[in-house]
């Protein structure tokens, strides 16, 4: 336990140190929720061989040949993001939750990319993939949500046709989630707002995520039917949490709240 106390003066011997950012009410509350696994996020764990994760420490590793650089962005209320490149994509074996209700909570931008990944587990060619991506014309904001059948027998996919931030005008809050034993099986909420709220499946059997690895910034390394990566485009937060956020709307309320205290998204 570290304990901090706030002194009504400045010391002098901390001139020219950055200042010690102290967790909010909602961050705290995210932190110590059983249901968030994993929380990545740009200003925390960050270094030229990996990303940890704040919770636990598990890390998201280089998978293609390099990693994002890190940069202070205006478009995020002058806090960082990872900026991403054709070169750049991160990689974690056994981090993305199987058997069972999931969510995944993005706060980024595709980039000038069409069809660009952003974050979601996947297995080599068309199979398994969990994600949200940017599906559209270049820059135009569109994303999506994909969870694919386990027998790959067709996709489930909600995408948002419009968005309140294109690109251009900053980052979006993504947040996708899945439940194969509710009639809503698939949710998708953009910046606080529900795009959809459930979605029954169209056809095939629904079942949970069978794809326990994590890629982030783009596909598998062997390639997948989603070819883009994040040229250009950027991440500040990701969040995996075993259950589904579209039908626990307490604890959607909790990340969207944190989500809105740090990059005042809408």
């Amino acid at each position: 336990m570290t304990i901090v106390t706030r002194r009504s003066v400045s010391n002098p011997e901390s001139a020219g140190l950055p200042a010690l950012e102290l967790p909010t009410a909602s961050e705290v509350a995210l932190l110590e929720n059983g249901n968030v696994l994993r929380w990545w996020r740009a200003s925390q764990g960050y270094n030229a061989d990996g990303w940890a994760c704040w919770k636990t420490g598990a890390e998201l590793i280089i998978e293609r040949d390099a990693m994002p650089a890190r940069q202070t962005l205006a478009a995020y209320n002058n806090k960082p993001a990872l900026v991403f490149s054709a070169a750049t994509q991160l990689y974690g074996a056994g981090l993305f939750p199987t058997d069972t209700p999931y969510s995944l909570v993005v706060v980024g931008r595709a980039g000038p990319n069409d069809n660009a990944f952003l974050a979601g587990a996947t297995k080599v060619g068309n199979t398994n993939k969990s994600m949200v991506w940017h599906t559209g014309a270049t820059g135009d904001g569109r994303v999506g949500f994909t969870h694919e059948y386990a027998d790959n027998s067709g996709p489930q996919s909600l995408i948002a046709t419009s968005a309140n931030r294109f690109f251009t005008d900053g980052p979006m809050c993504i947040i996708g989630s899945h439940d194969a034993s509710n009639v809503n099986k698939l949710g998708l909420r953009i910046d606080g707002g529900s795009v959809f709220n459930g979605l029954s499946s169209p056809g095939g059997t629904s079942t949970p995520n069978t794809s326990p690895d994590l890629h982030v910034g783009g596909v598998n390394a062997t390639g997948s039917a989603i070819g883009g990566g994040m040229d250009g485009g950027d991440i500040a937060e990701i969040l995996v949490l075993n259950t589904a956020l579209h039908l626990n709307t307490a604890l959607r309320d909790t990340v969207e709240a944190m989500v809105n205290e740090r990059y005042a998204l809408w």
